[in-house]
């Protein structure tokens, strides 16, 4: 079953502290981190894009929103920021990335 991109935010930006990535190559790194089946990979929206993609897309601008990662000099690749380090922080102390007040 493939995660919900609130699901998504937590291991995202574990994946991101180890090292700076692109939306594609986060999503193949994380796809194989949840273990998920080449069936679930494949699974398309309505649209015809990706559903899993489509998540991870989802997840890279709600943490881009909130300055938990930033884009890099180079080209289309992300990368956590102290504010991302502190909340991955709190998170694994916590239970979650965001307040959801």
């Amino acid at each position: 079953m493939i995660p919900s991109y609130n699901e998504l935010i937590q291991p995202l930006l574990k994946l991101m502290k180890e090292e700076e990535l692109t939306r594609r190559g986060a999503s193949e790194k994380l796809s194989l981190r949840l273990n998920l089946t080449e069936e679930d990979r494949q699974e398309k929206l309505a649209s015809g894009g990706s559903m899993f993609e489509n998540r991870v897309g989802w997840a890279f601008s709600y943490l881009t929103k909130a300055e938990y990662i930033e884009l890099t000099e180079r080209k289309a690749v992300f990368r956590i920021t102290d504010s991302g380090l502190e909340a991955l922080k709190d998170a694994l102390n916590n239970g979650s990335i965001f307040d959801r007040k």
